[in-house]
């Protein structure tokens, strides 16, 4: 409930604000987006941003000195503790998630709680499967450097007012998420697994002695059920 009482920076028109929580490490892609976020703010003289990083790890110090534009403020914030972690997100408009590999990534949750709008990996799955691009963010590839640049330039291009509104769109969006509907999902998902096991043992069983199967029909149901089975879960 606290995240949802954050009220998001509103200072979008003068100064960028985007903000990392988390642990600074290097899968998370930060040293990137940094690098990304230089040649963009370099590239345009109308754009100030203000990167906050927090959280703890062993880039916070490569970081906080890394040799950036001026027009590029760079801080990095120590751990908040567990009950003030909604506060963390205040410090931006929106959240910004790069990471090389995250199964989820519950942060996003949080974010989009707290009222931002999330710039995230398309190797997230949460970023993937909650935040629709163009109405509460943006989808990045931190592997693609051209396309990401694109991508946070035209992030950072867009009006106040639109951000804004992507912030609402993603607090509204995450409402709905609740336990009870994940819960519900993830036995979907177990019913759809069980499916692909059957299948699978239905295949085996009607294979014959030679190795080659007499069943005549498609033969990817494992593989679609799976794929039903992540769907459902994450959908």
């Amino acid at each position: 409930r606290t995240f949802f009482q954050i009220e998001p920076q509103q200072l979008w028109s003068t100064v960028r604000k985007l903000v990392f929580v988390g642990r600074l490490v290097e899968a998370k892609g930060l040293l990137t987006l940094l690098r990304a976020l230089d040649q963009v703010v370099s590239s345009d003289p109308e754009i100030t941003v203000e990167m906050t990083f927090v959280g703890s790890g062993p880039l916070a110090r490569e970081l906080s000195r890394a040799k950036v534009c001026s027009r590029l403020k760079v801080e990095v914030r120590g751990s908040v503790p567990e009950p003030q972690r909604h506060r963390a997100f205040a410090h931006g408009q929106v959240f910004v998630f790069p990471t090389f590999s995250d199964e989820w990534g519950l942060v996003v949750n949080e974010a989009m709680a707290a009222g931002l709008a999330v710039c995230g990996s398309v190797y997230s799955q949460a970023v993937v499967e909650l935040v629709e691009p163009g109405r509460c963010g943006w989808h990045v590839d931190p592997f693609d450097f051209p396309a990401m640049c694109k991508t946070l330039l035209t992030m950072l291009s867009t009006p106040g007012r639109i951000v804004t509104a992507m912030g609402q769109n993603a607090r509204e969006k995450i409402r709905t998420f609740t336990p009870a509907l994940a819960g519900e999902r993830i036995v979907g998902a177990i019913a759809d697994v069980l499916v692909c096991e059957s299948a699978s043992r239905r295949l085996e069983s009607e294979t014959a002695p030679n190795g080659e199967a007499t069943h005549i029909g498609p033969r990817s149901a494992p593989a679609d059920a799976h794929a039903a089975a992540r769907r459902r879960t994450f959908r």
